[in-house]
């Protein structure tokens, strides 16, 4: 082999062990207590376990929620927290085909309604009983027509806070939110007093996964969460890590 040949050898070799080595990217919608930029977040912190049991290193980007399912659907990045059963009903316009991992917990969709009123385990058929939602969060393939087809009855708002403010002020008559997600928002607002709702009837169950197009390497990816979410729930460290935020399916 002449000389020319091995350096240009060695440069592919190089360059295997480079893109072999590249982490890989999930996007993670920005969700105080579970997924957050500092990486302090339950499913954080499973992720790193997770990465950490399968010697791997993952980087999450984390984007609002409309971004990311964007980046989801058209590229067919990888992306937490997602139920691919619920994702599929309402993105028509995925242009890869999908698949998931094992939930990483349960979420559930509630109505919220103010201090001291009653519970309510359905979305009311009232013109005047406005709701406020998440800027887009997938509610299910229902709820999200409903949404879009009776404007006029939901207030879109950019966060769970400023939902909160105004269903406590009297600008809505309630609000959908998750469990989990507003426990964590109850942690950083001691204030605020506790909301109404129906334990017995979610709106909507999810389950929290991580979602990604159907390539070779994602299906790679999809294996080692499986492997390393059956070890951490056989030893109880599942549980233990996502604390408060675990929710009983």
């Amino acid at each position: 082999m002449s000389r020319i040949a091995r350096i240009a050898l060695f440069a592919l070799l190089g360059l295997a062990h480079y893109v072999q080595a590249a982490p890989v990217t999930i996007a993670a919608i920005d969700i105080p207590g579970l997924l957050e930029p500092a990486q302090n977040g339950a499913y954080d912190r499973v992720l790193a376990r997770l990465a950490e049991l399968a010697g791997e290193k993952w980087q999450l980007h984390y984007l609002p929620a409309k971004r990311a399912n964007a980046v989801l659907t058209s590229e067919g990045t990888c992306a937490i927290p997602y139920d691919l059963r619920h994702f599929n009903e309402t993105r028509a316009d995925s242009k890869v085909t999908l698949v998931a991992s094992m939930p990483i917990n349960v979420a559930k969709v509630y109505l919220f309604t103010a201090p001291e009123s009653a519970p309510i385990g359905e979305i009311p058929d009232k013109p005047r009983f406005i709701i406020g939602v998440r800027r887009g969060l997938p509610y299910g393939q229902d709820v999200d027509h409903l949404i879009a087809s009776h404007q006029e009855r939901f207030l879109v708002a950019d966060s769970e806070d400023s939902n909160v403010r105004m269903l406590l002020s009297g600008g809505i008559s309630g609000m959908l939110a998750f469990l989990p997600d507003i426990n964590n928002y109850y942690q950083t607002h001691p204030g605020i007093p506790a909301l109404v709702f129906d334990k017995d009837k979610p709106i909507v169950v999810y389950k929290d996964s991580v979602v990604c197009g159907s390539t070779p390497e994602n299906l790679r990816l999809i294996e080692q969460i499986n492997n390393g979410l059956t070890q951490m729930r056989l030893s109880g460290e599942l549980k233990k890590i996502l604390g408060q935020n675990y929710i009983q399916p």
